[in-house]
Parts: C-alpha cells; structure tokens; sequence
C-alpha cells in the first residue's frame, strides 16, 4: 500500500545522492511512499518499474542500474527470501519520523540472503557486482558492517517480523496470472492506455489468456473512438473492456449482436414507411 512520505530540506545537498543519477535520486524517494513502517518493500525490478514509472517506456531497462547505483551507496540493500525479492532501506528512521508503526508483513533483512548479482539475469557488462564478489574473496567486505548498521538504525523488534506461517510471498513472482496482468499492463501503456497491473479487468484478461495482438488490436480501436469523439482522454481498462466484449458479442465473424424484438420492430417501421413515402418523408424530417 502506498503511504505519505516526507522529504528533509537538506536531502538535496546529500553527499551520497550527489554521487549518483538524478535518476536514482527519483527511484530512491519514489521508494520510499512503497516501503512499509520498517523501511521494507518487494525488490521485483520489473515490479518496481511498473509501480513507480508508468509512463516510462525505458524504466524497466534501465530500474536495474539505479537500484545498483543506491546499492552501491549504502542507500538500499536487496534480499532473497524463500525465492522472493525484498529490499531494505538503510538509515530508515533517519529518513521518515513513523508514530505508528504498523507491523511488517516482510521478512526482515539477513547477511545471509543478500543479493549479490543483477537478479534478472547475469551480464558480462555487470561490473558492479563481480566488484563486490572480489571483495568478498579477498577478505575485503564491508557489507557485515553494513548489514549490521541496516539493523541497528531501522530498529527490528518482535513486533516487526511475522511468524513464519504469515510471511506473504511476492504475489508478482508466486502466481502467474498477476505475473500476466503486470506484463498486460507494461503493453499497453507503452501503447498509450492508462491501466494499472492490479485493475480487476487486467486480471479476468489474464485468467481468459487474452493475446497481446487481440488487446492491441481493442486498444486500437478504442483509441480511434475517442479520437472521433475528440476526447483527449487516454483509454483505461474500463472503456478497453467494453470494446472487448463488444467483440466477443459479435462473434469471430465481426457479425454485428442480435436485435431486440423491439429493435426489429422499429426497424420494419422504418423500411416500410421509406417504401410507401419514399425521399420525400425524409426530406420533411
């Protein structure tokens, strides 16, 4: 759930935000309104860019990189838990004043599952991460220190880490249907819609395995309506669904939905008053 967030007057002349991209900087506050009281949230990359930059066409591409850079600052540090990615902010309460802590549903960070490498996929081009490794196997790391601090600042109690049978798990990575409605969401904003992975409608597609040539092809039209209607409105998953099952209506043929018995009434009205008084009933019309 997103929260409120506050923003100190100084956060600008930090040293450490100076040292990375301004677009860093946006991802490590943008994080913030996503994490829970204890500074924790769901470290998906993927996740993340659709959460955080909707309208960014190159964030997901891009997300891992800034994550990195926040890594590399002591900032942030990613974890596995049970096959799930979680992040933990560093120096949590020295960013946000909490009065009321509500309890994490996150499991808190350890040494022991801390992400050392880029977790979609391993790059040669990755030099951050094979830097901390080297590290490691020198007998170099800090990150015992830093894993130590994490904990110290944000505070864990008892209170904050869930018995083991109330750990959620990241529904994104778990189930795959959500795992559809984030990619259905990723097209079709890259297509101009404005939809959301959790909408109610991106789910009952998923569930139907609609195909991304059948949901661009309704976003098409969609689009087309409201550019005929002049409506500068972008088209959300509501207006999409109805074109959708427009469609179904009317069969894979294109065949337009049966008539009402009063529809057909009406009708054979028209056609027979044009029979008996032919252009000239129109023209007093």
């Amino acid at each position: 759930m997103a929260r409120i967030r506050t923003i100190k007057p100084e956060f600008p002349q930090s040293e450490s935000m100076g040292r990375v991209s301004r677009d860093a900087r946006l991802l490590f506050i943008m994080l913030w309104t996503i994490c829970d009281d204890s500074g924790r949230a769901r470290g998906n990359s993927r996740m993340l860019a659709s959460l955080l930059f909707p309208y960014d066409e190159d964030a997901p591409s891009k997300i891992e990189d800034w994550l990195h850079e926040l890594e590399e600052e002591n900032c942030l540090v990613r974890y596995v838990v049970e096959g799930s990615t979680y992040l933990q902010i560093c120096k949590w309460l020295n960013h946000q004043k909490i009065d009321k802590p509500s309890q994490s549903k996150i499991p808190p960070f350890d040494e022991s599952s801390r992400i050392f490498s880029n977790p979609r996929e391993s790059s040669p081009l990755d030099q951050g991460s094979r830097t901390k490794d080297l590290r490691i196997k020198e007998g170099n790391d800090d990150s015992g220190d830093l894993s130590k601090r994490c904990a110290r600042e944000n505070k864990p109690s008892s209170l904050s880490s869930p018995p083991e049978d109330e750990k959620s798990s990241d529904p994104v990575e778990r189930d795959p249907i959500a795992q559809r409605s984030v990619e259905i969401s990723v097209l079709l904003r890259n297509h101009g819609a404005a939809v959301q992975p959790g909408n109610p409608h991106l789910l009952e597609w998923a569930r139907e395995g609609l195909s991304d040539a059948k949901l661009l092809a309704a976003l098409e039209q969609a689009q087309s309506q409201r550019q005929e209607q002049s409506n500068p409105q972008p088209v959300n998953a509501g207006y999409l669904n109805s074109i959708l099952q427009s469609k179904a209506r009317a069969g894979p043929r294109g065949r337009n939905p049966p008539q009402s018995l009063y529809e057909q009434n009406m009708e054979n009205a028209r056609r027979a008053k044009a029979m008996i008084f032919g252009d000239q009933s129109d023209e007093a019309n």
